[in-house]
């Protein structure tokens, strides 16, 4: 089940942001461990899962329903999947929308392959 989350995006915060833009920049310098980041994200408000890496697929018994902010609840789900990738459940319950382009099925010239020609920020 989902926690509720602890705030808002609007109610992150100026320096709530700053904080995260600087672990995030620190973990990326660094090389931080999946679980670091997903622990930022979470401190955001937004829940995380983990997932396989090469599959895309939830390692939880119920995907993305098993989405939290809860830093002890992540912290076992990395230290049980070590090498997890992060997911994010979309919709109301994160304020996310995620448009995926797939391109590695189109020839080079295929200017919808990039992002930006579609006037999408990525």
């Amino acid at each position: 089940m989902t926690d509720p989350l602890p705030k808002s995006a609007e109610a992150i915060t100026e320096e709530a942001q700053v904080r995260a833009h600087l672990a995030l920049a620190r973990l990326a310098k660094l090389g931080g461990a999946m679980v670091d980041w997903a622990l930022v994200y979470a401190g955001l408000g937004y829940p995380v899962f983990p997932c396989s890496p090469a599959r895309k697929r939830p390692f939880t018994d119920h995907g993305f329903k098993d989405a939290t902010t809860d830093a002890g609840k992540i912290k076992a789900f990395w230290k049980q999947w070590p090498r997890a990738a992060i997911g994010m459940p979309t919709g109301a319950v994160s304020g996310l929308l995620v448009v995926d382009i797939d391109a590695k099925d189109t020839p080079n010239n295929n200017r919808y392959a990039n992002p930006g020609c579609l006037g999408l920020i990525v």
